[in-house]
C-alpha cells in the first residue's frame, strides 16, 4: 500500500506500507515430542515514511521588470551618464556673452562660490558607511538557498519473525505486522533447545541533498543512522551504525583554465570522503537491566574513507582518455573482554593508473590499388595499480600490560594492459597481458605472477 498526499507543490511525502505473512502446518513443523498440531509461522513487515522538499518551489519567481529603466544606455559610461539623450531639455544655458554656462549642480550653487565645498569633495562623501538593506540581505540568502537541490529524507520501520512452535494461528494484528507474537501461543518442548525463534527489528533514517554553488562546482552530501535489534531465542543483540559525514565535490571545467585549453576536450577533479561509526553487543535479558554507568556495546568500530582522496579524469585531444586517482582508508575497531580491550587498526593506500585509446579505419586498408573494405576497429587499455595494507594490533590486559604487534603488512603492484581489434563484425580478437607481485613485509615473501591471454571470437 503507498499512499502520494499532494497537499502541497514544494513538498513531496510518500508513505508506504506492505507486509507478507507465511504459515506451514505440513509434517515439516511438527516435533515429537508434542502431542498438539504445531505451525511454523512468519511476517515481514516494512512501513517507509519519505519526503522530498523542492526549494525550487518555495523561490519567488523571477520577473523581468522594467528592462528599460535597469539596462545601461549606449552613451553612459561607468561614472555616469555622457551626454543627454534626444527629447530631453538641455540643462546648459547661454549667457549674455554668447558663452554657454552649465547649471549648477542640484542642492546648491555652482562649484567654485566663496565659502561652499565642491559637491564631490571629499568631505561631502565622509560619513559613516552605508549598511545593506533588508532586501538585498534576503536577495543574498534566496540566491544561496537555489544552490541547494532536492531535500530528501526517509524514514523505515523493517521487522522481521519467525517462530517454529506455535500452538494455533496468531491474530490478525500479528498478521498485518502491526503486533508481536504472544508468548501464551508458543508450545515448549521437553528439549527447548530445538525451538528456534527469530525475530529482527531494524529504523533507518536517511537523508541527502546536493549543492551547486557555481556551475563547474557540485556537492553531495548524506546522513544515514540504522539501528538493529535481534532476538534468537533467549539471546539478544543491537546494533548502531552512523554514517556522516558522506560528502563529495566534483569541480568540472579544467580544460577552459591554463595549459589544458590546448591539450584536452574535457577535464574533471573529484574527492570524496566518508566516515562510518559503528556500536554493537549482546544485551542482558529483560528482567536484568543493565547496572548504571555500564555500555550496552562491546564492540566499537570506525571506518574514515577517502574514495578517492583525489581523482583526476580527462580526455585528451589525442583520444586517450586517462584516468588518475588516489584512495586511502583506515579501520578502527575497539574490542572488550574480561576487564581487557583490543584495538586492531587497519589503513590503506592505493594509487591508480586508467588510459583508454580508440581507433578505427572504417573505410578499410588499400592493397595492389584497390581497397579492401573491412571494419578495422582497435581498443587499448592499460591499468596501474599499487597499493599498501597494513593491519596492527594493541592488546590492553585487565593487570594494565598493554602490548602492540603487526599482524599483517603487504605491498602490492599490478599491471594490466588489453588489446581488443575487431576485424569485422564477426570476427574479433584480444590480447590480455598482467603482471602482479605481491610482498609480504611480515613473512618475508614476494609472491609474483605473469598471465597472457588470447582470445578469438568468430560469430556464424
Amino acid at each position: 500500500m503507498s499512499w502520494r498526499p499532494g497537499y502541497v507543490r514544494w513538498l513531496r511525502p510518500v508513505l508506504s506500507y506492505d507486509t507478507r505473512y507465511d504459515e506451514d502446518q505440513g509434517p515439516g513443523a511438527q516435533a515429537p515430542d508434542v502431542d498438539r498440531r504445531l505451525r511454523r509461522v512468519s511476517n515481514a513487515a516494512n512501513r517507509e515514511i519519505s519526503a522530498t522538499l523542492q526549494l525550487r518551489h518555495l523561490m519567488p519567481k523571477k520577473t523581468g521588470g522594467d528592462t528599460k529603466r535597469a539596462a545601461r544606455r549606449p552613451s553612459e559610461g561607468r561614472a555616469g551618464r555622457g551626454s543627454a539623450d534626444a527629447g530631453e531639455e538641455d540643462e546648459t544655458e547661454t549667457g549674455e556673452d554668447g558663452v554657454r554656462e552649465e547649471a549648477p549642480p542640484p542642492g546648491g550653487d555652482a562649484a567654485g562660490v566663496e565659502g561652499q565645498a565642491p559637491a564631490d569633495s571629499t568631505e561631502a562623501r565622509s560619513g559613516p558607511p552605508k549598511l545593506p538593506s533588508l532586501s538585498t540581505i534576503g536577495g543574498k540568502l534566496v540566491e544561496m538557498l537555489g544552490s541547494f537541490g532536492d531535500i530528501r529524507y526517509s524514514y523505515g520501520d523493517r521487522r522481521n519473525s519467525r517462530y517454529s512452535r506455535v500452538g494455533s494461528r496468531p491474530d490478525f494484528l500479528y498478521q498485518l505486522g502491526i503486533e508481536s507474537l504472544e508468548d501464551d501461543l508458543l508450545i515448549q518442548g521437553a528439549n527447548p533447545g530445538l525451538v528456534e525463534d527469530r525475530t529482527e527489528s531494524s529504523f533507518v533514517s536517511k537523508l541527502d541533498t546536493t549543492f551547486q554553488p557555481a556551475s563547474s562546482l557540485f556537492f553531495d552530501g548524506s546522513y544515514a543512522r540504522t539501528i538493529t535489534r535481534n532476538v534468537v531465542n533467549d539471546s539478544r543483540s543491537k546494533s548502531a551504525e552512523t554514517t556522516f559525514p558522506d560528502v563529495s565535490v566534483s569541480l568540472d571545467g579544467l580544460e577552459r583554465h591554463g595549459f589544458l585549453k590546448r591539450f584536452t576536450k574535457t577535464s574533471t577533479v573529484n574527492s570524496s570522503y566518508r566516515k562510518s561509526s559503528r556500536l554493537s553487543g549482546k544485551l542482558p535479558p529483560l528482567d536484568q537491566p543493565l547496572p548504571p554507568g555500564t555500555d550496552w556495546f562491546d564492540t566499537r568500530s570506525t571506518s574514515r574513507e577517502f574514495t578517492p582522496f583525489v581523482g583526476w579524469s580527462t580526455s585528451w585531444n589525442s583520444g586517450v582518455n586517462t584516468t588518475v586517482s588516489y584512495d586511502r582508508k583506515v579501520n578502527e575497531d575497539e574490542k572488550v573482554f574480561a576487564g581487557g580491550r583490543t584495538n586492531t587498526k587497519t589503513s590503506g593506500n592505493g594509487l591508480r593508473l586508467n588510459g583508454r585509446y580508440s581507433f578505427s579505419a572504417p573505410k578499410g586498408v588499400s592493397f595492389l590499388g584497390k581497397r579492401l573494405r573491412f571494419r578495422s576497429d582497435m581498443t587499448i587499455n592499460f591499468d596501474f595499480e599499487r597499493s599498501e595494507d597494513k593491519v596492527e594490533e594493541a592488546v590492553r590486559q585487565a593487570t594494565g600490560q598493554t602490548s602492540t604487534s603487526t599482524r599483517s603488512h603487504q605491498k602490492a603492484l599490478a599491471v594490466k594492459p588489453r588489446a581488443t581489434y575487431n576485424f569485422s563484425r564477426k570476427i574479433q580478437g584480444s590480447l590480455d597481458v598482467g603482471y602482479s607481485r605481491t610482498t609480504d613485509l611480515q613473512r618475508e615473501r614476494t609472491d609474483t605472477a605473469i598471465s597472457v591471454a588470447v582470445e578469438a571470437l568468430i560469430k556464424f
